[in-house]
């Protein structure tokens, strides 16, 4: 009979990407959070869906290329709940489990989370090019003081 109480649920592991293989999964990015830092909105939808409820693999591999795939590992008081999930968008269409539906509605928000993590990281993480040349109007590095144009870069003394 199914538990119809919450979980206390103590840490949340979520994998997601998109590979050529099966073996590529545990390269894939990784977030984790646990306690008090798991955002409201998963826990929620893990105690609304009762997700402890759903450990399993669903979907299958070879239905697409690449293949989308979700792990998700829920440490909860009566142990840990770990659900794979290869190619969720297609198993949405295929099938009216509802299982596979509660799965949907928690993965949906991890996505989310998933898909703001990396943007943010992107951009906080992006370092200007830099290039090999000296700039026309920076200091020559030869120590003069004076503009690089002017100095060892000037067109007369570069040929």
């Amino acid at each position: 009979m199914p538990d119809k109480r919450e979980k206390a649920i103590s840490r949340i592991e979520y994998r997601h990407g998109m590979m050529n293989d099966v073996s590529e999964a545990p390269g894939l990015s990784v977030m984790k959070w646990s306690g008090v830092n798991i955002p409201q909105d998963v826990l929620k939808s893990i105690q609304d869906n009762k997700a402890w409820e759903l450990a399993g693999s669903y979907g299958n591999p070879n239905d697409g290329h690449p293949i989308e795939y979700h792990h998700l590992i829920i440490e909860h008081e009566d142990g840990e709940t770990e659900i794979e999930f290869f190619n969720l968008g297609m198993g949405m269409f295929a099938t009216d489990e509802e299982d596979i539906k509660r799965i949907f509605r928690v993965v949906v928000i991890l996505m989310r989370l998933h898909d703001k993590s990396f943007e943010d990281n992107k951009e906080t993480n992006r370092e200007p090019a830099k290039s090999s040349r000296t700039g026309r109007n920076v200091p020559c590095p030869c120590g003069s003081g004076i503009k690089y144009k002017k100095c060892c870069g000037a067109p007369e003394r570069l040929n």
